[in-house]
């Protein structure tokens, strides 16, 4: 989830009290387009106390708007990997350094493969270099390892014994880059301002009294581009020790830290190779890092190396160029199979030097993802587009293909079809990666590549609004108990809930109800059945209601702040839940994703009940007078418009999705200079999904639904992949998993404070991967938040085969007997027991939990968390899912087997096909349409859907035959199969 230390956030906001008005007036309750019967508010909610009589609820919204140039009419994404440049809130800033250059006028950016920071002293940067080697101290010793690991070791109370290792990246501050006018001793810089951007790229201003610098940075971009208004190029090495100076043209030479003195570089480029030795860590050796920068002044250029700059007395050895308003810097690949470590070929880094002097000046004026959609069975469901457009800065003449970019693993690992750059300085396909130039990051090699664009494909896993089973007579009945029993045993504290953990309740509900659909027609008493599912949906419906209207009770009477509702805030273009649970999902704009994924999917499914329900004397027409709200809580978090409407409501493109990462960032401010974070994969994972459900439905009946499901698709599939590599460490590519999650630091390591490994990563931010989570150590933790909720659109777990087993095996054979540290944890074994139930070789315990013995089974002892008597650790549920969910989930998945759809994919979405151990094969579909669905699996076998219905089918491995039946077409097929029987009869 996005990061907890959000109290500083909380109390700058209370600042903005003075401008932002607090308590609603009829006035400010707005119908959304579309109208409907929902509403929002737009000014501030006042304070209020939730109906526990004791806990007072302040919204608070963010403590500033954005940092934007006057006019803008779009709204900015605020969890992207720029959004610290637009969110600079004076009062909440890094704490001053002892350095006046060195004060910052925002926090920690980072586009990789560079960091970078506007700071008095210019704008630093640097690498942001993976911590490798570093000295560090450990009870008392030295200890060092490449990728070297900290660790936090949790407290016992409540059980939160554990340790939790991390890698960090570090700012090394290498360079400061400013002008004549205004540079390191200056420290003139006073304001940081956002000029422009698209879809991964940046502009953004740093100005002082007597300069401007105007810069362009993008994600995956090798380069800065530095435009100055008064001064000539200046950018100064604070950090350079043992120096080599590469020009573009004639000889090179040495010059180490501080030996600055006039001297001339002929050439309009250089690189600098920057070496620091390092002592011998505990039982090491002495060994050094290399970084090489390169410079870029006008055509005709040149440069000099002065002593103007000092620190405290000590010359930082500074490159002024000769003429000029312009220059770039760039940071320069290293060679395959090449580290930090290795002193670089001099006469490779002249080659690389010249080679990016071609596109140095190629200036990105606009970046655009194009998602194509088009499901296959035997092809790609999602091709997608990465485009460049760019001019010529000045009069230069950059070379065609531009621009250079540093690509992720996502990028190339499978994708053939994309090229990069290989050590020949010539473009070869992806799949020759050891013959590339790379970037070392936290996320594995960033490999060197060109070109104005380039094509990705991926796959969309199924999604499906449940597991599909056609089940029979036993397995329903069994299941219609559970869902009354769930229905029953609602929170009775449920008002007291916010936005997060008020969602996941209800939820836990909704995905029953398509469970109901498809166990109705083989129950003993279909008519309990369909009662327990209009209970559901009509509390459902209230209960939504209520947290989708502004006003009480559907009048004038606006709501406080504990009544459940959403305000918008027109600065941020933003939807804002009260009570919000604590996650900053106001004052930082946090996790709206995690949390608004549960309305989506709750909502899809109030309104397929209704859809196959039409004229049910329960249907209160819920989805037709709600849906304009709920099209604002997707456009809150996937608004796929990128130019600005200029009026309210509007929205940011993609606020959390970062295209170039390929996955998204739950919170993108970069408090704790830590840049976009995001822990919960799957719960992003299912707010993609459930847009996608909700697309699907149409329901009611909706123009722009089309193109939101080609977008959902999108997203759902990339974060979906991006789980798998940077969060699990997931891949076919066998040379390759060394470099994924923690496993890219285990091949080598000098003395490290303990010999272990994570299997996983917990979280994800730009400056650390970490096997953490903001609420606790136990392992049982860090896995449940990278696997919940379990729903129809979780196959993606076992999407490749063997993956959901090296998930579990990672967790019981390394990370609970090694990281657990003796704690235990107090969560998340229900997530486990599902988890296991995806695999091929850990499926006896879920076996064990949900067969019968005596009458009962295990699971019928297990209590959601607020039942009494309370829950152990041994048999708690917790808020999202209950005990029907679990039971539906690992009884289909036992009687199925695998997900088998990596190698049998089908060409709709909708579908999913399993293998058992005997080799049988179990097809399943879901028609959300009006029309007859015919899907078409890759090995051939088809399923005719229905509108509306489930279809399910199995496959005899021994005979080939088809065991066919169908949860929803069953019902109507019957009479017709049926027929002939009576016919014989008759006779």
């Amino acid at each position: 989830m996005g990061r907890r230390s959000f109290y500083s956030a909380v109390l700058l906001s209370v600042l903005f009290c003075f401008f932002v008005s607090f308590g609603s007036s009829s006035a400010d309750i707005v119908t959304p387009p579309g109208g409907g019967a929902g509403s929002y508010s737009t000014s501030v909610p006042g304070q209020g106390t939730k109906p526990d009589g004791v806990t007072v609820v302040k919204a608070v919204p963010p403590a500033v708007g954005p940092n934007v140039l006057p006019g803008e009419t779009r709204k900015v994404p605020t969890s992207d990997w720029w959004t610290p440049l637009a969110w600079v809130d004076p009062a909440d800033l890094p704490d001053p350094s002892t350095k006046p250059a060195m004060n910052a006028l925002s926090w920690q950016v980072f586009s990789e493969p560079f960091v970078f920071q506007p700071q008095k002293g210019g704008l630093a940067a640097a690498l942001n270099m993976p911590d490798s080697r570093r000295a560090a101290m450990k009870d008392g010793t030295i200890t060092a390892g490449e990728g070297f690991m900290l660790e936090v070791v949790g407290d016992d109370t409540h059980g939160l014994k554990g340790i939790s290792p991390y890698f960090n990246a570090f700012f090394d501050q290498d360079l400061y880059l400013g002008s004549t006018a205004a540079g390191w001793n200056e420290a003139a810089y006073t304001g940081v301002k956002v000029t422009g951007w698209s879809d991964w790229f940046v502009n953004f201003s740093v100005s002082s009294p007597g300069e401007v610098l105007d810069i362009t940075a993008g994600a995956g971009s090798p380069f800065l581009l530095i435009k100055t208004k008064s001064g000539r190029p200046q950018a100064t090495v604070r950090t350079w020790n043992i120096g080599k100076v590469i020009p573009l043209e004639g000889a090179g030479f040495s010059l180490n830290a501080g030996m600055a003195k006039d001297q001339d570089i002929p050439s309009s480029a250089f690189a600098v190779i920057n070496h620091v030795p390092f002592g011998p860590a505990a039982g090491g050796s002495e060994y050094s890092a290399y970084t090489v920068y390169a410079f870029f002044g006008p055509s005709g250029s040149t440069w000099k190396l002065t002593d103007v700059q000092k620190d405290e007395g000590r010359v930082l050895n500074t490159a002024v160029c000769s003429t000029g308003n312009y220059y770039a810097v760039a940071l320069l690949p290293y060679a395959w199979g090449k580290s930090i470590y290795d002193e670089p070929d001099e006469a490779k880094v002249k080659d690389l030097l010249a080679f990016f002097s071609r596109y140095a000046f190629a200036e990105v004026t606009d970046t655009r993802v194009t998602p194509g959609y088009a499901p296959q069975a035997d092809g790609h469901d999602i091709s997608v587009t990465y485009a460049c457009t760019t001019v010529p800065v000045g009069t230069e003449t950059p070379a065609a293909g531009a621009p250079l970019r540093a690509m992720y693993p996502h990028q190339y690992l499978g994708q053939p079809q994309v090229y990069i750059i290989d050590q020949l300085l010539k473009q070869v396909s992806s799949d020759s990666r050891e013959q590339g130039w790379y970037w070392p990051s936290l996320k594995g090699p960033l490999l060197l590549a060109s070109g104005n664009s380039f094509v990705n494909v991926l796959e969309v896993p199924p999604c499906l609004p449940a597991p599909v089973d056609a089940p029979e007579k036993a397995k329903a009945d069994r299941m219609a108990g559970y869902i009354r029993q769930a229905y029953d045993s609602r929170n009775p504290h449920f008002l007291n809930q916010g936005s997060y953990f008020g969602a996941q309740e209800m939820h836990r509900l909704a995905m029953l109800l398509p469970v109901a659909e498809m166990i109705k027609s083989t129950a003993s008493d279909p008519a309990a059945v369909e009662k327990a599912a209009e209970d559901i949906y009509t509390y459902l419906a209230g209960q939504m209601g209520i947290w989708l209207r502004a006003s009480r009770d559907g009048g004038t009477t606006p709501k406080n702040a504990a009544e459940r509702l959403f305000y918008y805030d027109s600065r941020w273009g933003s939807l804002i839940p009260t009570p919000e649970d604590g996650f900053a999902a106001d004052s930082l704009l946090n996790d709206h994703h995690f949390h608004y994924g549960y309305f989506l999917k709750i909502a899809t499914e109030l309104a397929r009940w209704e859809k196959t329900h039409p004229g049910h004397s329960a249907n209160k027409k819920w989805a037709e007078a709600y849906a304009p709200m709920i099209r604002l809580l997707i456009k809150d978090i996937a608004n796929i418009e990128r130019t600005g409407a200029g009026t309210d409501p509007d929205f940011p493109f993609l606020r959390h999705f970062s295209p170039y990462a390929g996955h998204s960032w739950a919170s993108g401010s970069s408090r704790g200079n830590q840049g976009g974070q995001q822990e919960s994969t799957p719960e992003a994972i299912q707010a993609w999904a459930a847009i996608l459900l909700w697309s699907q439905l149409n329901f009611p009946e909706y123009g722009e639904n089309a193109d939101l499901e080609r977008w959902a698709a999108y997203m759902f599939a990339s974060e979906a992949r991006a789980a798998e590599l940077y969060w699990f460490g997931l891949t076919d590519v066998k040379e390759f998993k060394p470099h994924l999650s923690f496993r890219q630091y285990s091949l080598k390591s000098d003395a490290v404070p303990k010999p272990y490994v994570p299997s996983m990563v917990s979280q994800v931010n730009q400056n650390e991967m970490t096997y953490q989570t903001d609420f606790g150590n136990p392992p049982a933790l860090k896995l449940g938040i990278q696997v919940l909720p379990f729903t129809g659109s979780s196959f993606y777990l076992g999407s490749v085969k063997g993956n959901a087993d090296a998930i579990v095996s990672g967790f019981l054979d390394n990370d609970l007997p090694k990281l657990a540290d003796g704690g235990t944890s107090p969560s998340n074994k229900d997530k486990i027991l599902m988890l296991q139930a995806l695999t091929e070789n850990h499926t006896a315990d879920p076996r064990a939990l949900i067969t019968p013995a005596g009458g009962t089974s295990p699971l019928d002892s297990w209590r959601m968390q607020w039942e009494i008597p309370t829950p152990t650790y041994d048999n708690l549920i917790l808020q999202d899912t209950s005990r029907g969910a679990m039971y539906w989930w690992i009884d289909t998945l036992l009687a199925h087997g695998v997900p088998h759809h990596g190698e049998n994919d089908a060409n709709s979405t909708s579908a999913a096909s399993f293998r058992n151990d005997r080799g049988d094969t179990v097809y399943t579909a879901y028609n959300p349409g009006t029309s007859p669905l015919l899907v078409t699996f890759a090995d051939g076998n088809t399923l005719e859907v229905p509108s509306l219905e489930y279809a399910h089918e199995k496959t005899d491995a021994s005979s080939g035959s088809g065991g066919g039946c169908s949860s929803g077409p069953i019902t109507q097929w019957m009479p017709l199969l049926l027929l002939p029987v009576l016919f014989l009869l008759r006779r």
